[in-house]
């Protein structure tokens, strides 16, 4: 696993311990497809020994040092991923909650704006698309 390898040395240059919990922790994201919550990580690492207080700590401190980067709001609560140049954004359906890519992402544009308007460096940002897809906006047919 290429990315979870490259992941650790980016840790490992910033932080001088790398514990079983926070590799495990970033095992979850790596091998995560959408943004996970604390609480996912929690139940995918029940055989790790991995309590729910040591997941948001690392969650945090990975978040502190640019590795992971809270993307959404969710009924779950924070949705986290890692945090990478490149990165996409999705789109949630309100009725279905189905999610679809949107594609690369546009907003460096935008934190560059922002940065020049308030001074602000390390300007970030966190966007959540919502709408309601085709299924769900065809009428019900019996």
């Amino acid at each position: 696993m290429a990315i979870y390898d490259d992941i650790l040395a980016k840790v490992r240059e910033q932080l001088p311990r790398m514990t079983h919990a926070r590799k495990c922790v970033l095992r979850c994201l790596c091998e995560s497809e959408q943004p996970l919550a604390a609480n996912d990580m929690q139940v995918m690492l029940a055989d790790a020994d991995v309590d729910a207080a040591t997941i948001y700590r690392n969650l945090e401190t990975l978040c502190q040092i640019g590795v992971v980067h809270k993307v959404e709001m969710s009924a779950r609560g924070a949705l986290f991923a890692l945090a990478d140049n490149d990165h996409s954004h999705s789109i949630k359906c309100t009725e279905c909650n189905c999610r679809v890519d949107i594609g690369d992402c546009f907003m460096a544009e935008v934190e560059a704006l922002i940065q020049q308007r308030t001074g602000f460096d390390s300007v970030r940002h966190l966007v959540n698309f919502t709408g309601v897809c085709p299924q769900c906006r065809q009428p019900q047919q019996q």
